[in-house]
């Protein structure tokens, strides 16, 4: 970037944190990779808060103060080309600021973040003519070679495939079961794992690819071609998504509903069911993301949906979740991992109406299980009744912040169940405090285990 074309305080900023990045990632040539991803953490949040910046301010020259970055936040909270950013942000929260995560995290989570590196540095070239992170390509994602040929034969014919208007196409509801990104070129590409709504196990997994980023929540609508690849002399036939969009089942929203006491009647005809499907599929948020919009934000997406009726409508439902979330009410960690992925099995396997437990009748009666109790109470340590969630999942529907215990109990738990480790040695979790902080969450821990 020239430096001529820096005019706010923000600019140079956002210079200067890229500038240490790019050191750090010039450092792979004497240092490792996981000591290099460590280092590059702790910069990734400063770096996107000053985006944040840039994104809200534009070219006004303003302060990188506590307020102003606190309203980019919640600026980009609401904005669905701008909801990558907030998404990132709370990631490193998580990863970043609470704890300092250890080697071999560090190497990990990188790994997933180089992802949303990209994204930024194309965002601020294109919306803001800042040419940053000059060299994150360098990063090594030690990609096998073969399987480098094979991404980047695809990622030409993804490319090819957009210029082309194909007949061959076909149209299915599916859910997205894996999604996994590649890079070529420095662009970033998608393969794809989803199964038909009505599935009867792994063996009825498809894989396909994509240059679009497809939301993973919710049951999608997807549009398909048939096109090839030549590999090691063999040609290979391969999928392509052309097209996407959320389709929830009519069924998840209803039996999703009966849950908070609303019983709605809802079809994919209904005005309702259109107008949130199309503000899904537009805007890029979860409705986990929804009920957490600001008051006015909230009310403005509600009014541009909900038909003028006396009917009840879902947003009848959202409002009491809102209400329960908002105040961190009982039920509130169950809903939100229900909202985020509106699985018509899971919730059903949550679902009971009689209503015998008085624990659900606080503040608005719900009509769960009395076995969703201790997901419900510790979720990052319990299960949701006859299902497993994955941590991705729980750590972008509820907040993991003044939850250590039950990351504790989580890690000691998979040590045991998928490593055969009947005790964890100490030093496995010193990332999580000093020994007497560890003995505090082991305190708490057992605590809340005997009231649930």
């Amino acid at each position: 970037m020239n430096i001529g074309m820096i005019s706010t305080k923000i600019d140079r900023e956002l210079r200067t944190i890229s500038d240490a990045i790019s050191r750090h990632i010039s450092s792979l040539d004497f240092l490792n990779r996981n000591v290099v991803s460590q280092d590059m953490l702790q910069n990734m949040r400063h770096f996107v808060e000053h985006t944040m910046l840039k994104a809200m301010f534009g070219t006004n020259d303003v302060e990188n103060s506590y307020d102003n970055i606190k309203n980019a936040i919640h600026f980009t909270k609401t904005k669905g080309d701008l909801i990558f950013l907030y998404r990132f942000h709370c990631y490193l929260q998580i990863s970043v600021s609470h704890y300092t995560p250890d080697l071999e995290n560090s190497e990990r989570l990188m790994l997933k973040y180089y992802e949303h590196l990209a994204k930024i540095k194309e965002y601020l070239k294109v919306k803001h003519s800042l040419d940053l992170l000059s060299n994150l390509d360098k990063f090594p994602l030690k990609i096998d070679p073969a399987l480098a040929e094979y991404y980047v034969k695809i990622a030409d014919t993804i490319t090819k495939q957009r210029t082309n208007n194909s007949d061959e196409i076909f149209i299915d509801r599916y859910y997205i079961k894996k999604k996994k990104s590649f890079v070529v070129n420095q662009k970033i590409f998608y393969e794809i794992t989803f199964e038909t709504i009505v599935s009867y196990g792994k063996n009825d997994r498809i894989i396909a690819f994509t240059h679009m980023d497809i939301p993973h929540y919710y049951a999608i609508s997807m549009r398909f071609v048939r096109d090839s690849i030549e590999i090691i002399g063999k040609t290979m036939p391969i999928l392509i998504i052309v097209k996407w969009d959320v389709s929830i089942r009519p069924c998840e929203l209803r039996n999703f509903a009966k849950i908070l006491g609303v019983n709605i009647n809802i079809s994919r005809s209904a005005s309702e069911y259109r107008g949130l499907m199309h503000f899904l599929t537009s805007k890029g948020f979860n409705l986990v993301e929804l009920i957490d919009f600001p008051e006015n934000d909230y009310l403005s997406v509600r009014r541009g949906i909900v038909p003028s009726t006396d009917a009840m409508h879902f947003f009848n439902a959202l409002d009491r979740c809102r209400l329960i979330c908002g105040s961190a009410g009982k039920g509130s960690n169950i809903l939100r991992y229900l909202l985020y992925n509106l699985h018509n099995k899971t919730i059903s396997d949550q679902y009971e109406w009689n209503g015998r437990d008085n624990y659900w009748s606080r503040p608005i009666k719900l009509h769960l299980k009395h076995g969703a109790i201790p997901f419900d109470e510790m979720p990052f340590c319990s299960s949701p009744v006859g299902h497993n969630p994955k941590p991705t999942a729980l750590f972008e529907s509820i907040s993991p912040i003044g939850r250590e215990h039950e990351l504790l109990a989580r890690f000691i738990g998979s040590n045991t169940q998928d490593r055969g480790q009947l005790y964890t040695p100490a030093q496995d979790i010193i990332s999580l405090g000093d020994i007497k902080t560890i003995g505090t969450l082991i305190n708490a821990y057992n605590e809340k285990l005997s009231q649930t």
